[in-house]
């Protein structure tokens, strides 16, 4: 399989869902191909996440890794280029935060089998990033998205894989 998937990855908040839009647009008239999209499946997820007022449950990350995975899997057979709000490591890194040591390395090993599915990975971090505001939704915690950037940057690390730090185009 050919990579063909550009995903974003950062934590919540930094503007992640707002760049896909616009990476879709760029890649549309790059491309003579059609570009699928891929929005967030954490909010789709129907159990408990990081939402304000909700503790994640490992059922709840299971459902949002296999979602995330499947959905990889589906787009990129169906389009010649995928833009994607997050990647299967976000989950794995929202997982480790919480204390889910087993799932996590679970998780981990199917991404090693997993990561080939990428074109390229765009990190969105804190620093300097104007879009860390409450969205509404989900926890607000400035040490959680910390503790989360740096645990998202470390899973990469330890696949090997290389991360953008902006869209490569």
């Amino acid at each position: 399989m050919t990579p063909n998937i550009y995903a974003l990855t950062g934590p919540h908040g930094t503007g992640k869902t707002t760049e896909v839009y616009r990476l879709a647009h760029e890649l549309k008239k790059r491309v003579k191909g059609d570009v699928g999209l891929i929005r967030e499946t954490a909010r789709r997820c129907p159990l408990p996440i990081y939402r304000v007022g909700e503790v994640p449950t490992e059922e709840a990350q299971r459902w949002i890794f296999g979602e995330q995975m499947r959905l990889e899997i589906e787009e990129s057979a169906r389009h010649e280029v995928v833009v994607s709000d997050r990647t299967i490591v976000d989950c794995i890194a929202y997982s480790a935060v919480a204390g889910m040591r087993e799932l996590t390395y679970g998780m981990v090993k199917l991404a090693r089998l997993h990561m080939g599915i990428y074109k390229s990975i765009i990190f969105m971090g804190i620093a300097g990033n104007p879009f860390c505001v409450d969205d509404g939704e989900r926890h607000q915690d400035a040490r959680l998205r910390a503790e989360l950037e740096q645990v998202l940057l470390n899973l990469y690390a330890e696949l090997g894989v290389h991360v953008e730090r902006e869209a490569p185009f």
